[in-house]
């Protein structure tokens, strides 16, 4: 990719990527590894409204111990997409929670970097102190 910086969110390092629903392709890994060493990181969105993902969840938590971020929607936890969509997503959080609480201060930072690049100036103090409490 000769220009990723047009593909990453508001300027960050983080790339949103959702699979299709009929296949994923077995070369899939390696493109994320790819991006990986370019210093991107991959959000695999919304997982567990994904049929291929929610038939093969280990290859959820491959992508989690390769360095992804895993996006579980909210209203998915809340049963709002149903009980297939609940379910998954219970799962997917319960098994990533462990790797993800190691993972706290990286979230931390993701939080940070959109809000600085987002909220005005006279929001900032605030939010950044808040942030320092998290």
């Amino acid at each position: 990719m000769t220009d990723p910086d047009k593909y990453l969110i508001s300027g960050t390092d983080y790339l949103l990527v959702e699979f299709s629903d009929y296949a994923i392709s077995p070369g899939i890994g390696d493109a994320l590894m790819r991006f990986k060493s370019m210093g991107i990181t991959p959000i695999i969105t919304h997982p567990e409204r994904n049929m291929v993902m929610v038939r093969r969840p280990e290859q959820v938590l491959r992508f989690a111990e390769h360095g992804c971020i895993i996006q579980i929607t909210a209203n998915s936890l809340t049963g709002h997409w149903g009980d297939g969509a609940k379910n998954s997503a219970n799962g997917c959080s319960t098994a990533i929670l462990s790797m993800s609480l190691q993972r706290m201060h990286m979230t931390h930072t993701i939080v940070r970097q959109l809000f600085l690049r987002h909220v005005t100036i006279s929001r900032r103090t605030m939010m950044i102190n808040w942030l320092e409490r998290w």
